[in-house]
């Protein structure tokens, strides 16, 4: 039980650090930190809260069949739009007008932070429940916990450039709605290509994550070397 836990826990943690380590210009208070981890873990909650709503007001949200057009509104509408948006109203709500949020790479730090705490507790959800298990853990610790991440990094990443535009009402608007829509259609394919039933699903899925990991660590690696201010 304790090594589960340990797994379960461990990916985030190690992202958590790194991200922190690469905000390299000023370090965000790890109050304000902790914060936004149990805001992703609330994030869940409301997760749920939402997804039942929705598939009652709206059945077609339902995974009713394995046809594409199933899948699409399923993953993308059902599960992707709800888990961003949730994870994204809580950044909006815990950053938006916070003194730190004062340079362009802090947003990435605080989208991957929210990121982790919605991927951890989801992490035990999955992990603990009678399908769960071990390799349940090890999957998820080098697939969909870093997936959240990265989300989170691009959502981070148009987030801050929304705030740096804030004064330009079309610049912000057209960012800020980048910061939910890009994460959303990320995660979209992600659940999509899982879902399919066929081999050429499992090829783009394999192509798409390598292409996901690359460019989200370049990014972090670009904006932690050339940060910009903000305030």
């Amino acid at each position: 039980m304790n090594v589960l836990i340990f797994i379960t826990i461990l990916p985030s943690y190690l992202l958590g650090r790194y991200i922190y380590n690469m905000d390299r210009v000023e370090k965000e208070p790890r109050g304000l930190l902790i914060g936004l981890f149990l805001a992703g873990v609330a994030a869940v909650f409301l997760t749920l809260i939402l997804s039942d709503s929705s598939e009652s007001l709206l059945p077609i949200l339902k995974q009713e069949g394995p046809d594409i057009k199933s899948l699409i509104i399923y993953n993308f509408l059902g599960v992707a739009l709800i888990e961003e948006f949730c994870k994204w109203i809580f950044l909006v709500l815990c950053t938006w007008k916070n003194k730190h949020f004062n340079f362009l790479f802090d947003g990435i730090v605080y989208g991957v932070f929210v990121a982790l705490g919605f991927a951890t507790l989801e992490n035990f959800l999955y992990v603990f429940n009678p399908e769960g298990g071990i390799s349940t853990a090890i999957l998820r610790a080098v697939l969909s916990v870093p997936a959240h991440a990265f989300f989170g990094v691009f959502m981070g990443y148009y987030y801050g450039i929304a705030r740096m535009n804030k004064n330009q009402k079309k610049g912000c608007l057209i960012f800020i709605v980048l910061s939910l829509i890009v994460p959303v259609l990320l995660h979209g394919i992600f659940d999509f290509c899982l879902s399919g039933e066929h081999l050429i699903y499992i090829a783009i899925y394999a192509i798409f994550i390598i292409i996901l990991y690359v460019v989200s660590f370049k990014r972090i690696k670009r904006l932690s070397k050339n940060d910009k201010s903000i305030s």
